[in-house]
């Protein structure tokens, strides 16, 4: 339960109430960056991770759940095949959302960071552990806060931006963020025709501009 403080759920039997759904929110370049500024961020692996969202638009438990093994140096491939969500440990691992494993371009920017910390097990750990959901959330906030706009999910939309406004085709962007609703991004069809690992120039030119300002304020 809420973050792992209380065993039952007060709201139990209480109906769900019909709702409107706020549109999902790009940021804008100057709003990515000012989020992801390094000194933002008093945990450096919390920003890691918030700038491997930045890179992959992967979900916030698919990163908590992201392993080693799943990325594919050589192929220049992130495999996103795992989900922790939210109160989990390593015991609740499952298939991310829609149980769509999916393959991304693993970009040359983000690889220098991740690669020099490469060993066994999950890429952000502590003590061999996943990293604690709700400290993350906590060092997301203070960065939002500073910034006056951010969040993993954010980022998440920023980057498919980024690439339509590139022109990649929206059964290609369907495809690398694992998405069902063709609400969101339609057309899906045969993404297995794509080179995916060829967007890794498209998506460093992109958005490594950004990263690389969050890397000089950090010296």
């Amino acid at each position: 339960m809420y973050r792992g403080r209380i065993t039952y759920n007060p709201c139990f039997g209480v109906k769900q109430i019909s709702y409107k759904k706020k549109p999902r929110k790009a940021l804008t370049r100057v709003e990515a960056e000012a989020f992801l500024a390094r000194e933002n961020w008093k945990d450096e692996q919390h920003w890691l991770m918030a700038i491997t969202a930045r890179y992959t638009g992967m979900r916030a438990g698919e990163i908590r759940g992201l392993f080693w093994e799943d990325i594919l140096v050589e192929k220049n491939l992130i495999h996103v095949k795992h989900n922790l969500p939210q109160n989990v440990g390593a015991e609740g691992l499952k298939a991310p959302k829609w149980n769509k494993e999916r393959v991304y371009p693993y970009p040359k920017e983000l690889k220098k960071l991740l690669e020099p910390r490469r060993k066994e097990g999950l890429v952000f750990e502590v003590n061999g552990d996943p990293v604690d959901y709700w400290a993350w959330h906590d060092s997301v906030k203070t960065a939002r806060k500073k910034a006056g706009a951010g969040g993993i999910h954010a980022l998440r939309h920023t980057i498919n931006t980024e690439l339509a406004e590139q022109g990649v085709p929206k059964e290609l962007r369907k495809a690398l963020f694992g998405w069902s609703s063709d609400q969101v991004a339609d057309g899906y069809a045969h993404p297995e025709n794509y080179d995916i690992s060829k967007l890794t120039g498209i998506i460093d030119a992109t958005v490594g501009k950004g990263t690389k300002k969050g890397r000089q304020n950090k010296r």
